[in-house]
C-alpha cells in the first residue's frame, strides 16, 4: 500500500467562515449573525415563520440594534430543490446596503439531517412541540453545582451517511441552528421535546464540560453530570509556503462525530484546544489549498474526562505538501 493510500485524508467544506490559519480573530470585530431559515415549505426565523416580506424588517431592526450583523441565509436540500429564487432578493440587499444596514451576506445548504427537520414543517401547528415527547430534567457540574447556559440537544441514532456530524467552537455548537437545542434557567433545569427517531442527550458548558447519555437514562438519574473537556496542546513546525490549521475529529460513541476545525496556531507555532469531548479523538493537521483545505491524520488519543496530552506536529511529510498543491493548482483552474 503506498503512502497516499495510507493517510487519511478528509476534505471540509466550510459553509460560511474559512478556516482561521494561522489567525487570530478579535472578538469585537465579530458580527451577530442573524440566521434566516428558507425551509421547503417555508421561511424561519428565531423559530418564526416569516414571510419574505418580513425579511427586511427583520434585518434591519437587528442592525438598529447591535453594532454590526452578518445575514446568514440558510437553505434546505428541500428547499433548494425547488429551484426557488435566493433570498434576499436584489432589491433588499440594495436598500438595506444604501442605508448602511448591512455591507455583506452570507450563506449555504444545511446539513441533510437538520434540513429534514426544517423540511417537515408547513404552519404554525408544526412549531408547537408534542407533549407526549416532554424530558424535564437539569444539568450539574462535577461537584453537583447546577449549571447555568448549558448547550442541551438531541440526537438520532438513524444513520446518515458518513455518520453524524456536530460542530463545535469554544465548548459551544458552532451553528446551534442545526440541532433541536435549548439552555438551562439558573437552576440549571431544561425542557425539551426530542423527535420520535431521538436516542441521544448532550449538554455542555465551556465552564463545565460535556456530557452525552441515553435519553432513557433519565428516567434512572433525572441530572445530567458534566465532564471536564479533554485538552491536547502541541506546537506546530510552521512552513513558509503552506498555510497550516490544527483540528479535531471527537467521537464520544460510535457513528457520532464532534468536529472542531478552528483550532488558532499562534505566530510562534503553537496551539491549544481546551474543548475536547472525552472519547476517541484524532487530531488532524490541516493544508490550506485556497479554497478550503485538506486535512491528514496526525494522531489518534482516548482520553478520558480531564485528560491532557501534547501533540507536536512536525515537518509537513513531502507527500501532503505535494497533495496541497495538486489540489490548490486543481482549485485555481476551477475558478
Amino acid at each position: 500500500m503506498s503512502i497516499v493510500q495510507k493517510l487519511t485524508l478528509i476534505i471540509i467544506a466550510v459553509l460560511f467562515q474559512v478556516v482561521p490559519w494561522a489567525r487570530s480573530i478579535a472578538a469585537d470585530d465579530e458580527p451577530v449573525n442573524v440566521v434566516i431559515i428558507c425551509a421547503m415549505h417555508v421561511i424561519l426565523h428565531d423559530n418564526k415563520i416569516v414571510s419574505e416580506d418580513d425579511i427586511e424588517a427583520i434585518l434591519s431592526a437587528a442592525a438598529d440594534k447591535h453594532k454590526k450583523i452578518l445575514p446568514v441565509f440558510m437553505n434546505t436540500n428541500g428547499r433548494s430543490d425547488l429551484k426557488k429564487p435566493k433570498l434576499p432578493s436584489p432589491d433588499v440587499y440594495k436598500r438595506l446596503y444604501d442605508a448602511g444596514k448591512i455591507n455583506q451576506m452570507t450563506g449555504g445548504i444545511m446539513s441533510p439531517r437538520a434540513g429534514e427537520r426544517y423540511d417537515r414543517i408547513r404552519t404554525d401547528a408544526d412549531l408547537i412541540p408534542d407533549e407526549a415527547s416532554k424530558v424535564v430534567s437539569s444539568v450539574v457540574d462535577e461537584n453537583d453545582k447546577p449549571v447555568k447556559g448549558a448547550e442541551v440537544f438531541v440526537l438520532p441514532q438513524k444513520m446518515f451517511k458518513g455518520g453524524i456530524d456536530v460542530y463545535m467552537i469554544n465548548g459551544r455548537l458552532r451553528q446551534s441552528f442545526e440541532e433541536n437545542v435549548v439552555s438551562t434557567d439558573q437552576a440549571g433545569d431544561f425542557t425539551i421535546y426530542p423527535a420520535e427517531d431521538d436516542v441521544y442527550i448532550v449538554a455542555m458548558h465551556p465552564s463545565c464540560g460535556f456530557h452525552m447519555t441515553l435519553i432513557d437514562n433519565l428516567k434512572v438519574d433525572p441530572s445530567i453530570e458534566l465532564r471536564p473537556w479533554a485538552h491536547v496542546h502541541g506546537q506546530v513546525t510552521l512552513d513558509d509556503d503552506m498555510k497550516q490549521s490544527v483540528s479535531f475529529s471527537c467521537h464520544p460513541i460510535q457513528g457520532v462525530c464532534f468536529s472542531l476545525y478552528e483550532t488558532v496556531i499562534a505566530e510562534d507555532g503553537s496551539y491549544e484546544e481546551r474543548f475536547l469531548p472525552p472519547g476517541k479523538v484524532v487530531v488532524q493537521r490541516g493544508l490550506n489549498t485556497g479554497s478550503g483545505g485538506i486535512h491528514f491524520s496526525v494522531n489518534q488519543l482516548l482520553m478520558t474526562p480531564g485528560a491532557s496530552e501534547e501533540i507536536i506536529l512536525g515537518p509537513i511529510p513531502d507527500e501532503q505538501k505535494k497533495m496541497a498543491e495538486e489540489q490548490r493548482e486543481r482549485n485555481k483552474q476551477r475558478k
